[in-house]
């Protein structure tokens, strides 16, 4: 399992969102531990990242796909300002409170995603632990309060979702159930309709309940043929591998 890490007071204000960063430009301010991480996480999900530091970790000068600049902060502040200008997102890791609110602030000014990892409150984006389990993916924050109780809470969910039927055998089901309304009906309403359907049947929740996905699955297409979709015969096979 592999957790990801968060930083420092709790808000209402903040959507839970997932971003796929592809193509996006991430400037990392900081060349220390959590800004290696940072700028990794970020270069795996196939953003296109540069690095500005005085000083870089080994981990950073040993890793592939990351562009290093060498800048000397506050000194070399303006030419900051046009990395910050060409960026899409900007996580500051500095060690240096104050420095960092203030290149913080100037990224918030040029309306930037900026992930503030000395304080979350001078940025607008919090990086959550996270861990995908049974096909589901979570991720949990305390706002920076405690970091420890926001990782314990993480394991005990993924161990929970490890062990559960119900929730095992509803990802299963309906997986391959959605993926069959999504390319049989090209209406949107008729897909929407036909999810509900199927989550509301009462027999259907019966075998997810018992944790019987086949069972639940061979239910979910008698009630999608129930709203008058035609369905391939193909679709009745579930094959060998997944018996």
């Amino acid at each position: 399992m592999s957790l990801g890490e968060e930083e420092p007071g709790g808000s209402e204000e903040y959507i839970p969102l997932y971003v796929n960063p592809k193509g996006l430009k991430v400037l990392v301010v900081g060349g220390g531990s959590v800004g290696s991480r940072r700028a990794l996480m970020f270069r795996n999900a196939g953003a296109r990242v540069v690095v500005v530091a005085s000083e870089f970790s080994e981990i950073l000068l040993k890793a592939g796909g990351v562009e290093l600049r060498k800048l000397a902060l506050p000194e070399d502040l303006e030419v900051l300002e046009k990395l910050v200008d060409e960026s899409d997102i900007v996580v500051v890791a500095l060690g240096d409170e104050g420095l960092a609110e203030r290149i913080a602030s100037i990224a918030l000014a040029k309306r930037k995603l900026v992930n503030n990892a000395v304080d979350h409150r001078r940025g607008n984006v919090i990086v959550p632990f996270s861990s995908s389990i049974a096909g589901l993916n979570v991720a949990i924050t305390s706002f920076g309060a405690t970091g420890l109780a926001a990782r314990l809470a993480l394991e005990k969910v993924v161990e929970l979702l490890r062990g559960d039927r119900e929730v095992n055998a509803a990802y299963k089901a309906m997986g391959r159930l959605k993926m069959i309304i999504k390319s049989t009906v090209k209406d949107p309403k008729a897909r929407m309709k036909a999810y509900y359907a199927i989550h509301e049947d009462e027999e259907f929740r019966s075998h997810i309940r018992r944790g019987d996905w086949k069972s639940a699955y061979l239910r979910g297409l008698k009630v999608i043929e129930s709203l008058g979709m035609t369905l391939d015969p193909s679709h009745y096979i579930i094959p060998q591998d997944l018996q």
